[in-house]
C-alpha cells in the first residue's frame, strides 16, 4: 500500500496536459499498470491552471492498437481531487480522459471526493473517469474502452448536469464497448441540481450490465 499524503500535491501519470480524445504520444499513458490489491492513501491534487488540463491518478490513458491496450487493474483508492481551471478540462479520480483501446478492473474507489471549482470549461467531471472520447482521426472509437468491477463511493461537484456524472462525466461522440458489474454509491451535483448518476454526455456503454 501507498500513503502519498507526504506530497501535499500529485502530478498525473503521464501528464496533465494533453489534447481531447488522443490515443498516443506525449503525455498519454498506454501501458499496463496492476495495483495487485493494493490501496493508494492520501492522494491528493490541486489544479490551477490556464492550460488544457486532464486531472486524475492518470491524465490521460489511451492506445490505438487493440492488441495492446492500456490497461488498468486491481486497485483500491482515497482521493480528494480539486480544481480551479481557466481553461478547457476534464477531471476524474481515475484518469481525466480515457480514448482509445483501454481496459479498467477491479477498480475500488473507496472515498474523498473530486470538486471542480469555478472557472474553466469542463469536458467532464466524474469518480472514475472524467471523460471518454476518441477523436474519430485516429482511427478508433469509444467501442474499445471495457470498464468492468468497480466500485465508487466518492461525492462529486462540476458545473454542468449534462458532463458530471457519479461514474463518468461525459461519453463522446461514440458508444462504450463495456460497462459492466458496477456499483455507485456517491453522489453527483452541480450549481444547476444533481449531477447523472452514471454518465453524461451523447453517447452510452453499448453494454451495460450489472450496474
Amino acid at each position: 500500500d501507498l500513503d502519498l499524503s507526504h506530497l501535499g500535491n500529485f502530478t498525473p501519470i503521464g501528464g496533465a496536459f494533453s489534447e481531447s480524445g488522443i490515443v498516443s504520444g506525449n503525455n498519454v499513458f498506454s501501458g499496463t499498470f496492476d495495483g495487485r490489491g493494493h490501496t493508494i492513501r492520501g492522494l491528493t491534487m490541486t489544479f490551477s491552471e490556464s492550460s488544457r488540463a486532464h486531472a486524475g491518478l492518470f491524465g490521460s490513458v489511451g492506445s490505438d492498437d487493440p492488441a495492446d491496450p492500456a490497461v488498468i487493474r486491481n486497485l483500491m483508492k482515497e482521493v480528494d481531487l480539486r480544481g480551479q481551471f481557466s481553461d478547457v478540462y476534464t477531471m476524474g479520480a481515475l484518469a481525466g480522459q480515457v480514448s482509445g483501446y483501454v481496459i479498467i478492473d477491479e477498480i475500488a474507489l473507496l472515498s474523498g471526493s473530486v470538486t471542480a471549482a469555478s472557472g474553466g470549461s469542463t469536458l467532464g467531471v466524474g469518480g472514475l473517469i472524467g471523460q471518454i472520447r476518441t477523436n474519430t482521426d485516429t482511427g478508433c472509437t469509444n467501442e474499445g474502452v471495457y470498464i468492468t468491477d468497480v466500485y465508487c463511493g466518492l461525492q462529486v461537484e462540476g458545473h454542468s448536469t449534462d458532463v458530471t456524472g457519479a461514474l463518468i462525466g461525459r461519453i463522446r461522440a461514440s458508444d462504450l464497448g463495456e460497462l459492466s458489474r458496477v456499483v455507485i454509491t456517491g453522489q453527483a451535483r452541480t450549481g444547476e441540481g444533481k449531477g447523472r448518476a452514471v454518465c453524461g454526455g451523447d453517447s452510452v456503454p453499448a453494454v451495460s450490465e450489472n450496474v
